[in-house]
């Protein structure tokens, strides 16, 4: 069995704050369509690479999956330069684990590069997803820090 993927992330640099996403194909139909609310990210490229990592995580969980075709819009996640990037960062080192356990169970996952905004059905849709997810984040947690009153740093009451 072969799940088609997408995945795609939008970053906030000033809260450092990323909504990463993906959406799961078996045979043309979607089989999950996820966005998750990631703190502390502190780049673009960073947020990019969690929603590759939890799109290939989804999609490996699936019974009788042999196959994984992920189209990313981050060029620099091409497949053959993973393997050749130095585990320095959380999100790399995820990133090449999850792809070591895929292959020892015998899935392979195929990276490709689909250009962003290209009018890619699939891209634009996880990518409008993450954006609209972010957006109603922060919004949420501009609406919730102008209803909060606070003391002191160990003080926050509701108002």
């Amino acid at each position: 069995m072969t799940i088609i993927a997408y995945s795609d992330a939008s970053f906030c640099e000033k809260n450092m704050v990323a909504a990463c996403g993906f959406i799961l194909l078996l045979n043309g139909r979607t089989i999950r369509h996820h966005i998750t609310i990631v703190g502390g990210i502190n780049s673009s490229f960073f947020s990019e690479t969690y929603a590759v990592t939890i799109a290939i995580q989804n999609a490996f969980l699936y019974p009788g999956v042999k196959k994984i075709i992920l189209y990313t819009d981050v060029a620099g996640l091409a497949y053959k330069r993973i393997k050749k990037k130095k585990r320095n960062t959380v999100y790399m080192s995820d990133l090449v684990d999850t792809l070591e356990i895929a292959q020892e169970y015998g899935v392979k996952v195929i990276l490709l590069h689909v250009r962003a905004h290209s009018d890619n059905k699939f891209n634009n849709l996880v990518d409008i997803s993450s954006r609209n997810q972010l957006r109603k984040y922060l919004n949420h947690k501009q609406n919730e820090k102008s209803l909060t009153c606070i003391g002191n740093r160990n003080d926050s009451v509701r108002v």
